[in-house]
């Protein structure tokens, strides 16, 4: 199969493409899926691992090197304000508190805090977690995806079996004077729909549970779309969360603080369930004593299978099949007196697009997803290409992960960004002609370690995948 090259305007100052090669790091790391042992933001991370949990099993571990984060279980509570260590999470279970916001490295993210310490610079894990062949697909250009359910929470007598647990969520119209309308019809599911949602001083938690869902086949890309909106205290977090029957919960997602205040895509790719039965849950912390934040929406929910497409896309239609993970990428039009215009057209993707990305004293972290896309056999080569700028903070990085076949994600070498990119759009090539009739992902994390940033960001634009 060859796919056309696609031509891309040119810039006023030309920059050699960077052709990037894949680095696996296999310090001790486990080849099991990202999904059920760590959230997407905890991929990075390399500090120490203290963090002590203060819900029913603690789980706490300290590490000394480099190794991964180990095979327990997270923890039900918080799991505290250490950092995330370079050696093992430990192996303690835990409860039913957040998926935090530090780094827990490769254990278990658990029911618990992960904590609130700096994740650290670690690399991702390493290994591809194989189902065999993902079949001869090509790169997502084929039959167009299979919704299988969708809820739009636009009325009580068809919301099903979605669930609250612990209170702050509900269903209707939201009236908050900052917070969202719906984004489509009139209602939401959100954390309190008229005001801030609650802060008293202790932890609150507030779970929205949806109804059980039976995965598909991974080979046929299962995974649940969502449109989220969040703005929550800077002590607060939100995690996206998957049990398997009815078992304890582990973190998928943390989008964890500020939020974008916009409505943007997120989508939980569920290939490492195959099989099983299993269900979502968005899971708010609060921790503040006076909150004054609208709190966390959610909308437009629906459990897909079929192919995706990676590009191209120019992001001028919105996101495509992109999505959030956490932190700050937004879809739109950006503040040329902050950032850059544009590559081609008048929108693309990143990292807030009316002021700086968000610091806040510990590791903050931002993550676009790529859609999961096949490359297809017997190919000459196979490369992604896409277009960035960036200026970011002396203390901060962008890195670039690749994951196989719902695996472990590993850091592309040769991809890492820091500082000022020259105040001009620069090329990048990603080589995946390796991986033919696997199931690809890629994974741009911008990590802010600021306590009061003024940097733009990082910004994507005008994304092709070339097949020959």
């Amino acid at each position: 199969m060859k796919f056309n090259r696609i031509l891309l305007k040119s810039v006023t100052t030309p920059i050699a493409p960077i052709a990037l090669a894949f680095t696996t790091i296999t310090a001790g790391c486990d080849v099991s899926p990202p999904d059920e042992d760590e959230t997407e933001e905890e991929m990075a991370g390399d500090g120490d691992g203290d963090g002590d949990g203060d819900g029913d099993g603690d789980g706490d571990g300290d590490g000394d090197g480099d190794g991964d984060a180990g095979d327990g279980d997270a923890g039900d509570g918080d799991a505290g304000d250490g950092d995330a260590g370079d050696g093992d999470a430990g192996d303690g279970d835990a409860g039913d508190g957040d998926a935090g916001d530090g780094d827990a490295g490769d254990g278990d993210a658990g029911d618990g805090d992960a904590g609130d310490g700096d994740a650290g610079d670690g690399d991702a894990g390493d290994g591809d977690a194989g189902d065999g062949d993902a079949g001869d697909g090509d790169s997502g250009d084929g039959d167009a995806p299979v919704v299988l359910w969708s809820q739009d929470f636009e009325s009580d007598a068809n919301i099903g079996d979605w669930f609250v647990e612990g209170g702050m969520w509900t269903f209707g119209a939201p009236t908050a004077e900052d917070g969202p309308g719906a984004h489509g019809g009139g209602r939401v599911a959100g954390t309190v729909l008229d005001g801030p949602y609650p802060g008293q001083g202790g932890t609150l938690y507030g779970r929205l549970v949806s109804p059980t869902i039976d995965v598909p086949e991974a080979g046929e890309i299962p995974r649940l779309r969502y449109w989220q909106w969040w703005q929550v205290g800077a002590s607060d977090s939100a995690g996206i969360q998957i049990r398997v029957d009815g078992g304890a919960w582990k973190a998928l997602y943390s989008p964890n603080y500020a939020g974008a205040a916009t409505w943007v895509q997120g989508i939980a790719y569920l290939g490492a369930y195959a099989g099983e039965q299993v269900q979502v849950s968005f899971l708010l912390t609060s921790r503040g004593a006076n909150n004054e934040e609208p709190g966390w929406f959610v909308d437009d929910v629906s459990l897909e299978v079929g192919p995706m497409r990676l590009g191209p896309v120019d992001f001028e239609e919105g996101w495509g099949d992109w999505s959030v993970s956490s932190g700050d990428w937004v879809v739109g039009e950006p503040d040329d007196v902050l950032g850059p215009v544009a590559h081609g057209g008048d929108k693309l993707a990143g990292t807030m697009l009316t002021g700086p990305y968000h610091g806040q004293g510990g590791s903050v972290y931002s993550g676009l997803l790529s859609p999961m896309f096949v490359v297809p056999k017997d190919v000459s080569s196979a490369r992604v290409r896409f277009w960035n700028w960036y200026e970011l903070g002396p203390s901060d990085a962008g890195d670039l992960y690749l994951r196989i076949d719902d695996g472990a994600w590993s850091k592309v070498a040769g991809s890492a960004i820091s500082g000022v990119g020259g105040d001009a759009w620069a090329q990048r090539l990603v080589d995946v002609a390796a991986h033919e009739r696997r199931r690809v992902q890629l994974l741009l994390q911008l990590t802010s370690r600021g306590a009061s940033n003024t940097f733009s960001g990082w910004f994507v634009d005008d994304v092709s995948i070339e097949i020959d």
